[in-house]
């Protein structure tokens, strides 16, 4: 399955987080990553989901922790 084909079917239908990644190349040093949660798999892409950075199977629910925790924004 292409990146293009999994953003495609993972953006549909998602609730959505944004992430905040330290990243030394962007100006203020960070950078968001869309957080895509989907039964145990998270699927993570960049703000503009134009690119796949990974998709993970989330055994442990770490995903609902960290939104529980508040650790991820809501995107609006």
């Amino acid at each position: 399955m292409t990146q293009e084909k999994i953003i495609e079917i993972y953006k549909k239908d998602a609730i959505n987080y944004k992430e905040k990644v330290t990243d030394m190349s962007m100006p203020d040093g960070y950078k968001i990553n869309n957080v895509r949660y989907y039964n145990n798999i998270r699927v993570i892409t960049n703000e503009n989901d134009t690119e796949l950075i990974t998709v993970i199977e989330d055994k442990n629910n770490q995903a609902l922790q960290k939104v529980n925790e508040n650790k991820w924004r809501a995107k609006k």
